[in-house]
């Protein structure tokens, strides 16, 4: 028995949420891992992280960036419970979270790191509710239900957790850059929320 076998029957078979296989276990592109398919979700196995399924609207992301051959790469966990009602699956190179309100977000690289240091969503950011983005200059960005984590590679990464903080940053966009394709650089955005301690400035709401 494979280990995709044995993690398979350790959910329950065929009774589990998995349901009934709907393929044969198929080697990987790579050549090193295997993977089943099955009516409610998929196991991948690679002999580093072991066999884990992934299921639901986890797989859907995973799926749509490229399954193991994406910057993700195989899963380390099966589904589990975050705080409140969300799910989270690791991966070799990140995570995907999902809750109801924020649907399922892909966290990678230095902004993976950083979120970690922070407390994951137990922390003052709570879940992410985009994927990163590159708004200019290699910058990345990722927008956090309690703030921002941005990255650049002179600078590494900055995160904006404080709501008045975020608030102003926010602001600055809205009057001074209209054209939100091109936002000015992480280092401005720096000086813009060291400044914002010296600001009385009315709470704005935050945008999705």
């Amino acid at each position: 028995m494979t280990e995709i076998s044995e993690a398979y029957a350790a959910l329950g078979g065929a009774s589990s949420f998995l349901g009934a296989p709907t393929t044969e276990e198929t080697t990987c592109p790579d050549g090193i891992g295997h993977y089943r398919h099955f009516d409610g979700g998929s196991i991948y196995w690679h002999p580093i992280t072991g066999a884990h399924e992934v299921h639901g609207a986890i797989r859907e992301k995973w799926q749509r960036m490229g399954w193991e051959r994406s910057l993700l790469g195989y899963p380390t966990t099966n589904e589990s419970d975050a705080i409140g009602h969300g799910k989270f699956n690791h991966f070799m190179g990140g995570s995907i979270y999902w809750t109801a309100e924020t649907g399922a977000q892909c966290v990678y690289g230095p902004i993976w790191e950083k979120w970690q240091e922070t407390g994951w969503e137990r922390g003052a950011l709570g879940f992410p509710v985009t994927d990163a983005y590159e708004p200019a200059g290699g910058e990345q960005r990722q927008q956090f239900q309690g703030g921002m984590i941005g990255w650049t590679p002179q600078d590494g990464t900055y995160v904006v957790s404080e709501p008045h903080k975020l608030n102003k940053v926010l602001r600055v966009f809205l009057v001074r850059f209209t054209d939100i394709s091109n936002p000015p650089p992480l280092r401005e955005i720096g000086s813009i929320v060291s400044s914002s301690r010296q600001t009385n400035c009315a709470p704005i709401p935050m945008v999705d």
